[in-house]
């Protein structure tokens, strides 16, 4: 009788195995990956860009490149507080 149950239990995870094999779900996570990879490269373009060619030996290079990653963070920072992630009701990142 034990093994019975053993083999209903293991049936019933077949059946459902949730998102661990859904194709569709790891390529999705692997597009979010290489999306954030790219997003950060290329901040960290601009900001070397700025700094280095654009306010080369100019006093305010450290406040444009600063100014840099700030008009980067703001966009995401609006995005998240307008559709409420992160407020007392969530659980933190996964709750959005």
């Amino acid at each position: 009788m034990a093994s019975g149950a053993v083999a209903g239990q293991a049936l019933a995870s077949d059946l459902n195995p949730g998102l661990r094999y859904n194709r569709s779900w790891h390529r999705l996570c692997l597009a979010q990956a290489v999306s954030l990879t790219g997003d950060s490269v290329f901040d960290i373009t601009i900001m070397l860009w700025v700094a280095t060619v654009l306010a080369k030996d100019q006093p305010w290079a450290p406040e444009a490149a600063s100014g840099v990653l700030i008009a980067a963070a703001v966009p995401v920072l609006v995005w998240v507080r307008w559709l409420g992630c992160g407020s007392t009701g969530g659980t933190g990142a996964g709750s959005c």
